[in-house]
């Protein structure tokens, strides 16, 4: 509720207060009249029933009753409720690893349930963002509520956030409320339907190799500090093909709480190198799981680098602004889980490295209907295990214990080693064997553990051959060194007691490696290497080789004859002459059998058998009592309880549905109520539904049918994933209004609204510019609609990775959330570029009349750009802009013969002469001047009407209805490079050019004075630069004129490189005129679309410059759509049409207008209908190459003002008639 007070200016604030604080103005003692009134005050001058803020100034009390804060400036002054503090549910804890503390945080109740706020966002007051309130204002306000609420924070429960570890050893882990990662939320709160749910998915599981295993390493990773000499692991998912990696991880996360993307349990590696570490601190002994590493955009190097700090701990200790030592909170003990396209295991790694980083190849889970089953069962009923878990008190000290002997167990069931790598091997997979107990116990799977230890069995001698190969010490990289040198090059090996007469000359080191040489002292056979041989080989494989050789020297491999160093001299007169070099040493058999593969096994051919007092046996027991109830005595014939072990876990009976039963109590509950079934699950209060689900009505059976049939086709659904968010409700395409949907705070809000109706791209309507409180659009016309304006709500959190633009709001920004998801946030309110010149309002989607009209705009103009295979259909989605958006109707940036590399040269400006001033010089290069000149038809032109014309009555104004949509098929446009014929050559229409002519045809003829000047420019050389449709026009005005062509720029590869884009536009246009008569609310605002794609495409070929590259400043490669010759192909093949249709009306019926703007003709008539205004030969429709009437005014109120219409800068008929039907419309409202 919200509540006004009045501020020491006299101006009116927004105070939020519960509904408790309702009618606290009564308490406001009366101010005094002239005759004197009492006030209710005791002797300190304080409101009754409230007491003094320690450490205020005089004035500010607190009312504890309904917990509001009051200010009165001076004693007769009334009592003001600044506001309500927050009621303290927890003070939450940041306890080092041996329980000191570090930090703390407070834990308020909101409206959305309980929220952790930071001790720093107490005192500065932004607490309040986290509520939805307003902030405090002045330093008392914000001092007054941070005093109430340190008060009240003193004896508020202690929550902590960090797991820690209690005297006796045991776990205490958080709750749900005291950290933000997501550990211990829980989903459904259906607890027997959770534990149904959660056996399919481990049977699921067991189904498929390694996916038990996998799936109880996670569960196990709390027990990693736990148990013997486990160290911090990653576990990697790895391999090429979507085989239920991520699948899996979703499902690890949701043994330990909410695997979305609001938490941090589970999500991509998008973070920092700096941002992951911190997290796993904060995590100390849960685990975490982060999928697709290359979503980071790290390199390999990167990444390793990364996991290197995460398996040392990834502490992180670094200087505050004071420059003292900041201590990490601690270090991460447990174990990370993350996929990969591939493997992050190479040679030459340290230990450490190879022996902590596991990892298990796809596929996971036995086909995609397991996945899709697993995925969702466990995203529903997210959670539960680790309460459970936590409840039966697992993780006490004393079931530790028992953990403890369960994993030495396992460990010398499964492995034969007994010392280094492969023992720290053995050791890690069996904690998740453990894991696997665990889950078989709480869920009543007996076989779960025994599944879980045969993954491990099949898996631990490929994981431990992939550690060996990648463990290569020093030492084991030079000896490899040397004998792939022996392998790869025989001949370049001697014998030095069988030499050849050739080879008795080749002792030196030219051609030669060196020599094989018998100990005459030993018999054993030894291998001499040049040292500048083995120096090249170091170099060459990259390998340092003084910490190798002394490896090999102290393994007694390396044989020194000399007091120093590693070289020795040979060891005969014979072979010291010859060599004249110093030489390596090495002993053949030593170094063979100091790294040759092992044939004894890693794991026992037939694994011992557990005794039936072993732990093993104890835990399977307690699987299956939990399957099947508490077992019976032989001894008594009365059932059992096991309280330590069995009785704190789910308790199951079956029910006449077939479905099973199950109530989780307390961890301290009795046995005998702990075993009793049936029990009704606890109460729960229904949450905050920020988001409400949609109710499916289809209102467009097209629409539909294109969801059904792009299924497959991934552009097309991700451009159907649109909603537009109105001041009254969400609106999403064949669907009842989404009322009540949470409305963003801020731009960081966006991505969790979009996330929850899985959108692609957001429209916000117009009315949310005030619900928001974002900037008007006129305000920010300077910078164009793409230019961003600086305003609160426009500045990203940690939602968004990244932003563009990356700061304040434009009409289209793009979001990168963290996990990498690339999502559109379009305000169609600031897009001006569809607007129509001198009317009011907004064009295209921006000028819907409601957030449903918006939306009915954007699937109709979807539907109007389907194209393709009937069962695979494609559309164009609106993006950026208009240009933006006709890129992928001219056929996208993959085309290859758009680029022209003589045409983009044009743009190497040249803009200094000499040592004057800078002078702007449009484009460079031969072709500069040919394409540069103006086209022949002027598409602006204007005259003063004629005593007659000045009598008619009215002015009309028809528009050549999509006038420039036909010369996007018919313009024939050149393809690569033009071919110069400096001395001319016959003119050819097929072939597109620009054509330098020695003259033109003199139009005498008093028809030209009443039509559009033809505008002729004199080139530099002599003669005239004109295009194609040019020439064409004049051969048809002139048939006895034939153009002698100078000089011609030519495309010998010519054609009409554009029919692909008219046709889908034209598609589109009747599409959207058919939606028109069937009165769909949204297509007229389309229709505006579609002509304005065409139209700035034609401007955006022929921009001044192309966008350049930020970093070389060269023309930017993908910006391929710069072809200015098109542009003006275009243009001029337009303005020729449309001056042929005027002529026909002037040569057969003696019509002359009055103004030509573009494809816009003015005519006077006596007639105030069109139909009978216009002339004869003009057809009134909607199709391409017709007229439609834009208007008709009084001629008598304009005739005045058209007598300047020869004078450039004066009236003419076509803008007297813009201002006259804009000031109408204006009147109209």
């Amino acid at each position: 509720m919200s509540m006004i007070t009045l501020g020491w200016a006299g101006k009116a604030h927004v105070t939020h207060q519960s509904p408790e604080t309702e009618g606290v103005e009564d308490d406001v003692p009366p101010q005094r009249s002239k005759r004197g009134t009492v006030s209710t005050l005791n002797r300190g001058g304080r409101p009754p029933e409230t007491e003094p803020i320690p450490g205020m100034k005089p004035g500010w009390a607190f009312r504890r009753s309904d917990r509001v804060i009051l200010h009165r400036a001076t004693q007769n002054s009334p009592a003001l409720p600044v506001g309500t503090v927050p009621q303290i549910l927890g003070k939450i804890t940041y306890r080092d690893a041996d329980r000191r503390h570090t930090r703390i945080a407070y834990l308020i109740e909101t409206s959305e349930g309980a929220r952790i706020v930071q001790a720093h966002q107490v005192l500065d007051g932004t607490w309040a963002d986290v509520g939805g309130w307003d902030r405090p204002v002045s330093r008392d306000e914000c001092q007054a509520y941070a005093k109430v609420m340190s008060m009240d924070v003193r004896d508020a429960p202690e929550m902590p956030s960090i797991p820690v570890k209690d005297a006796d050893g045991g776990l205490v882990l958080p709750g749900p409320d005291s950290q933000d990662y997501g550990y211990m939320r829980t989903g459904d709160p259906d607890e027997a339907a959770a534990l149904t749910a959660w056996r399919r998915v481990c049977e699921l599981a067991m189904a498929a190799p390694r996916t038990t295993l996998g799936l109880a390493a996670f569960f196990a990773a709390p027990l990693t500090s736990s148990l013997r000499s486990i160290p911090t692991h990653v576990l990697v998912l790895y391999g090429s093909g979507q085989r239920g990696k991520s699948t899996l991880q979703k499902v690890q996360a949701a043994t330990m709480g909410s695997p979305t993307e609001t938490y941090k349990i589970f999500g991509a590696l998008n973070t920092t190198a700096h941002a992951l570490p911190e997290q796993l601190t904060s995590a100390r002994y849960l685990p975490m799981t982060r999928e697709e590493l290359s979503s980071g955009g790290l390199s390999t190097r990167e990444i390793q680098a990364l996991v290197s700090r995460v398996l040392g701990g990834a502490r992180r200790d670094r200087l505050d602004q004071s420059g003292a030592l900041r201590a990490s909170v601690g270090t991460f003990r447990s174990m990370l889980c993350v996929s990969a396209n591939e493997s992050l295991l190479m040679p030459g790694q340290p230990e450490s490295f190879a022996s902590r980083v596991v990892e298990l190849h796809e596929p996971f889970f036995a086909d995609a209907d397991a996945s899709d089953e697993a995925v969702a069962l466990s995203e529903q009923f997210h959670g539960w295990p680790l309460v459970w878990a936590e409840r039966a008190g697992m993780f006490s000290a004393e079931r530790i214990t028992r953990w403890r002997a369960l994993h030495d167990q396992v460990t010398k069931r499964l492995s034969t080693a007994d010392a280094g790598i492969p023992f720290t091997l053995a050791r890690t997979m069996s904690q998740w064997v453990v894991g696997a107990y665990m889950l078989g116990e709480l869920l009543g799977l007996p076989m779960m553990g025994e599944v879980a230890f045969e993954d491990a069995r099949a898996e631990l001698p490929r994981v431990t051959d992939s550690a060996a190969v990648n463990n290569v010490s020093p030492g084991q990289s030079v000896w490899e060194l040397v004998a792939g040198a022996i392998a790869m090059h025989p001949a370049m090996w001697l014998t030095s007691q069988a030499l050849t007469q050739i080879e008795d000359m080749e002792y030196k080191p030219r051609d030669l490696m060196g020599y094989w040489h018998t100990n005459s002292k030993t018999d054993a056979t030894e291998l001499h290497v040049y040292g500048e041989a083995l120096k090249r080989m170091g170099v060459e494989a990259g390998v340092v080789l003084a910490p190798g050789l002394g490896e090999l020297k102290r393994r007694g491999i390396l044989r020194v004859t000399q007091p120093r160093g590693f070289k020795s001299k040979p060891p005969s007169r014979k072979l010291r002459e010859r060599v004249q070099d110093m030489v390596y040493i090495f002993d053949v058999e030593a170094g063979r059998e100091a790294w040759e593969p092992s044939d004894a096994a890693v794991v026992h051919d037939v694994p011992p058998s557990p005794a039936d007092d072993s732990p093993i046996a104890q835990a399977e027991r307690a699987a299956l009592e939990r399957a099947g109830g508490a077992p019976v005595s032989e001894a008594t014939g009365s059932r059992t309880h096991d309280v330590t072990n069995a009785a704190q876990a789910p308790q199951v009976e079956d029910r006449p549905d077939g479905r099973c039963s199950v109530t989780v109590e307390a961890a301290t509950a009795s046995p005998a109520v702990l075993a009793a079934a049936g029990v009704p699950p606890k109460p729960t209060v229904a949450p905050f539904v920020a988001y409400p689900s949609p109710v499916p009505a289809v209102t467009d059976q097209e629409w539909a049918d294109l969801d059904a049939r792009a299924s497959t086709v991934w552009r097309t659904l991700d451009a159907m994933r649109i909603g537009v968010l109105g001041a009254d409700g969400l609106y999403l395409p064949n669907c009842e209004p989404v009322r009540g949907v949470r409305r963003p705070a801020s731009v960081d809000d966006v991505p969790e609204l979009m996330k929850a109706y899985d959108l692609k791209t957001l429209y916000l309507y117009n009315d949310m510019l005030d619900v928001l409180d974002l900037p008007p659009f006129d305000p920010r016309k300077v910078g164009g609609p793409q230019a961003p304006a600086a305003c609160e709500w426009g500045v990203p959190g940690e939602a968004i990775a990244r932003m563009q633009p990356e700061s304040g709001v434009s009409c289209w920004m793009t979001l990168t959330t963290p996990e990498g998801a690339r999502l559109n946030l379009a305000i169609p309110a600031y897009e001006s570029r569809f607007d129509k010149l001198g009317l009011p309002g907004r064009g295209g989607f921006g000028g819907a009349e409601s957030a449903a009209v918006m939306l009915d705009a954007l699937m109709v103009y979807l539907l109007s750009t389907r194209h393709g295979p009937a069962d695979r259909p494609r559309v164009i989605p609106f993006y950026l802009g208009p240009n933006k958006t006709a890129e992928d109707f001219a056929g996208g940036l993959e085309r290859e013969d758009v680029v022209s590399p003589m045409v983009r040269a044009m743009a190497k400006k040249d803009d200094v002469q000499g040592e004057g001033p800078k002078t702007f010089q449009r484009w460079s290069g031969p072709l500069a001047e040919a394409l540069g000149a103006r086209t022949m038809v002027s598409p602006q032109w204007a005259r003063v009407p004629d005593l007659s014309e000045e009598q008619d009555r009215y002015l009309h104004k028809f528009d050549r209805v999509a006038a420039w949509l036909p010369a996007f098929n018919s313009a024939v446009l050149g393809i690569g490079d033009p071919t110069h014929y400096e001395h001319g050559r016959a003119y050819d229409p097929l072939k597109a050019g620009a054509w330098r002519v020695a003259s033109v045809p003199r139009l005498t003829d008093a028809i030209y004075e009443g039509l559009p000047t033809l505008v002729f420019k004199e080139a530099s050389a002599g003669g005239f630069w004109l295009m194609n449709p040019d020439l064409d026009l004049l051969a048809e005005l002139v048939p006895d004129w034939a153009p002698d062509v100078l000089e011609a720029w030519v495309w010998e590869d010519s054609k009409r490189a554009l029919t692909g884009m008219y046709k889908k536009l034209l598609q589109m246009r009747r599409y959207v005129l058919r939606c028109q008569e069937e009165g769909r609310p949204g297509a007229r605002w389309v229709k505006g679309i579609h002509g304005r794609l065409y139209q700035s495409f034609r401007g955006y070929l022929g921009r001044n410059d192309p966008r350049r590259d930020h970093e070389t400043g060269d023309v930017y490669e993908r910006d391929i759509y710069w072809r200015p010759d098109w542009a003006k192909a275009i243009m001029a093949l337009a303005n020729a049409n449309t001056y042929r249709a005027l002529y026909r009306y002037a040569a057969e019926e003696g019509r002359f207008p009055l103004s030509l703007y573009v494809d816009a003709a003015t005519y006077t008539s006596d007639q105030a209908d069109p139909e009978q205004a216009k002339p004869a030969l003009m057809k009134l429709g909607t199709s391409s190459g017709t007229w439609s009437s834009e208007g008709v005014i009084p001629m008598a109120a304009v005739a005045e003002r058209l007598r300047t219409s020869a004078d450039p800068e004066g009236d003419n008929a076509h803008t007297v008639m813009r201002e006259y039907l804009a000031a109408q419309k204006k009147q109209e409202g």
